[in-house]
């Protein structure tokens, strides 16, 4: 599985690269983790490909749970599908040109509105709590 996660942000707080750095160095044993700051939009449409599932990550009163988010990625994974794009504080009008192009869906992992470093910060740790649900491995030490 290949994850990349791309905030339009030009820079991210150092606490919420701290742990974007940190769960990627824990997923790196469960798949291929990449994250990337984008100053531009059109920076993000390099990173997209046909085979390229992409998730626009908004809030909203619907969120996924772990448990959701792991048979997610699982299901995707199993049906052949494992190039994993999560973008984080794109604009809707950029969204609408790319869901033009490209299947994408809007996912939630918060009903609160977070600054798009902390959001990377928080999927990027569901992310590495999905696998370890999947794999059936504790997620707490």
């Amino acid at each position: 599985m290949n994850i990349k996660i791309i905030v339009n942000s030009s820079k991210m707080t150092p606490a919420s690269n701290g742990a974007v750095k940190e769960y990627g160095k824990r997923l790196s044993r469960y798949c291929k983790f990449h994250f990337f700051c984008c100053k531009k939009e059109k920076d993000a449409l390099k990173h997209l490909t046909p085979s390229t599932t992409a998730f626009s990550i908004l809030p909203s009163k619907e969120t996924l749970s772990s448990e959701q988010l792991s048979k997610k990625i699982e299901t995707l994974g199993l049906t052949g599908k494992s190039d994993l794009l999560f973008l984080i504080g794109f604009s809707e009008e950029f969204l609408g040109s790319v869901m033009e192009d490209n299947q994408m869906e809007t996912m939630s992992i918060s009903s609160l509105s977070l600054s798009p470093s902390l959001t990377a910060a928080v999927l990027s740790e569901q992310i590495y709590r999905a696998y370890r649900i999947m794999k059936k491995e504790p997620y707490h030490k």
